[in-house]
């Protein structure tokens, strides 16, 4: 049974590997979503924030991170939403509807969350729009282009 929680500093070997593992495959298929290899700075500092939570089985599967953000691109955020980031799924387990229980796990927590991907990764945007985002634009992220999505929990 899979288990979401909040990540601790002991899980932060665990979390680099997922992330190392999840990029080089993103980059085996032409997705460049992540550098490789990941920074255990950035990480932990979002550990010790309680911004990033881990899902786990029979180990750590997957991870996604969910903070306060007041801006995407020129666009002003509502204050009670959320930005959803850093979703990351082993490849080991992909495919098996973990990717719906996280989103569905994060709706859980906030009622407006924001995520964008890679502008180029067309099964990622179906992905997303088929769990109930709202495309809404592409913005310029350093030298790309990241399309952005909204989730809001009752849009009347």
């Amino acid at each position: 049974m899979i288990n979401f929680r909040l990540a601790s500093k002991f899980d932060l070997p665990s979390l680099l590997n997922l992330l190392n593992e999840t990029t080089k495959h993103l980059h085996g298929q032409g997705i460049q979503q992540w550098e490789y290899p990941w920074e255990s700075e950035e990480i932990r500092a979002d550990i010790e924030k309680e911004r990033i939570y881990i899902l786990e089985n029979q180990r750590v599967e997957g991870t996604f991170g969910l903070k306060p953000k007041q801006t995407i691109g020129e666009r002003i955020l509502e204050p009670e939403s959320r930005y959803l980031y850093q979703i990351a799924i082993h490849p080991d387990f992909q495919g098996q509807g973990i990717g719906k229980m996280l989103l569905d796990f994060a709706k859980s927590i906030s009622p407006i969350i924001y995520l964008d991907c890679w502008s180029k990764n067309e099964k990622l945007k179906s992905f997303y729009r088929e769990n109930g985002f709202v495309y809404l634009d592409d913005v310029p992220e350093e030298d790309f282009l990241v399309s952005v999505f909204r989730w809001i929990r009752n849009p009347h």
